[in-house]
């Protein structure tokens, strides 16, 4: 006689092959779907009575329909039964509606609103079928679901709306349609960053026109007390930055914390923006709250391309405490020859040659016609070339001649 231990085995056999059999004919609907075989899946859903319900391996019938666009495996999975709330196991837990609007799959996405589908139905991040069609610039299908009354300003979990998402991945033609559909173009994420501030921080220069000609604030600050250009320092987007002064920002604003977009730029390293700000005139001695200047942070951070930029432009180092005492802060100190260039600028005036160079350039007034204003002048060639921004422009053989 079997112990009672023989038939739990027994039990358990058999319903791992039960279960490995679901799991084999789920993979045959997959399958199905995917070679668009109508017949086999009408075969499984309708003669089977095999529910379409479910998700393997991270996918389920009909998002894998929605992915391809498949209207008539849609229409046999529904007819047997299929909800329309059923969602891949992706990070987002998408529904077939988030599926077919990211693809762009109109004739869908209309047959799933036939269905009964709520246009403004949202995923695990609480996006909607609009954001995710902003996400992947698809214009058409942009329109269309605006046309059917999708929420143009609903947001996800972290307050990015539509124009949010568009404004990220430069889809600067969705831009436009969300503006003209009554977007909001000042709305801000949880962090205080509207459409505008992500769109000069990932530097999409079209979008950033278009939400400049739309009226977006210039003025507007996120939750870190910073501007636009701010954000286009922090990010060196120079492109951007010379837009943005087109419309008259001031350079020199600071942030919360008291840093300015020159700081910012030698904060993060972002050299070419902190030659062009310097070049265009920003401050190079407003000092934040923690009293480091942008040279002292270049000077601790070791950064020597950012310092010759500094020299070139003709800071006046006379004033500064810790060059004269000869404590030099940071990595600066590991290198002795510039130590010893800026001790030197420290202790000694400017020449007269110097002078004469900044106050021309000053006068002057740098822009992308500086150079051709500069020849127009018709200063003898040395002197010309001296007052030249390109010594600037080419810092390499600058450094390697310093050093």
């Amino acid at each position: 006689m079997a112990s009672e231990e023989e038939f739990n085995v027994e039990e358990t056999l058999e319903e791992s092959e039960e279960t490995c059999d679901i799991y084999y004919e789920h993979l045959l609907l997959l399958e199905a779907v995917t070679n668009r075989s109508c017949s086999m899946v009408h075969e499984l859903v309708h003669n089977r009575g095999m529910s379409p319900d479910f998700n393997v391996d991270g996918q389920s019938p009909i998002c894998r329909a929605a992915k391809l666009g498949y209207v008539d495996i849609l229409d046999i999975l529904v007819e047997g039964g299929c909800s329309l709330l059923v969602t891949d196991a992706d990070i987002w837990r998408r529904q077939a509606l988030h599926v077919a609007a990211s693809k762009g799959h109109i004739d869908f996405v209309k047959r799933l609103l036939h269905y009964g589908a709520d246009i403004n139905s949202r995923d695990d991040d609480q996006r909607t079928p609009l954001h995710w069609a902003s996400t992947y610039g698809n214009i058409d299908m942009v329109r269309y679901l605006v046309s059917e009354g999708a929420a143009v300003n609903m947001a996800q979990c972290d307050g990015f709306t539509p124009l949010h998402a568009a404004t990220c991945l430069g889809h600067h033609g969705v831009c436009k349609v969300l503006l003209d559909k009554g977007a909001e173009i000042d709305r801000c994420d949880r962090d205080g960053w509207s459409a505008f501030h992500t769109a000069v921080c990932y530097g999409h220069k079209l979008v950033v026109q278009t939400l400049l000609d739309a009226g977006a604030s210039l003025l507007k600050l996120t939750s870190d007390n910073e501007n636009v250009v701010h954000i286009a320092a922090s990010s060196g987007r120079i492109e951007i930055l010379k837009l943005l002064m087109q419309s008259g920002v001031n350079l020199n604003e600071r942030n919360k914390d008291g840093n300015t977009a020159l700081y910012l730029a030698v904060f993060y390293n972002e050299f070419e923006m902190v030659r062009f700000l310097i070049q265009s005139g920003a401050d190079m001695y407003i000092s934040p709250e923690n009293g480091s200047t942008p040279l002292y942070l270049a000077a601790f951070r070791g950064y020597t391309d950012h310092l010759c930029v500094f020299i070139e432009a003709g800071y006046n180092f006379s004033g500064i405490s810790w060059l004269h005492n000869t404590v030099f802060p940071g990595l600066l100190a590991r290198n002795i020859k510039m130590c010893q260039l800026l001790y030197r600028k420290a202790t000694n005036p400017p020449s007269l040659k110097d002078v004469c160079k900044f106050k021309i350039r000053k006068c002057l007034k740098y822009d992308e016609q500086f150079e051709t204003r500069l020849k127009g002048l018709g200063l003898p060639a040395l002197l010309e070339e001296f007052v030249s921004y390109k010594v600037m422009n080419s810092i390499q053989p600058l450094i390697d001649r310093k050093f």
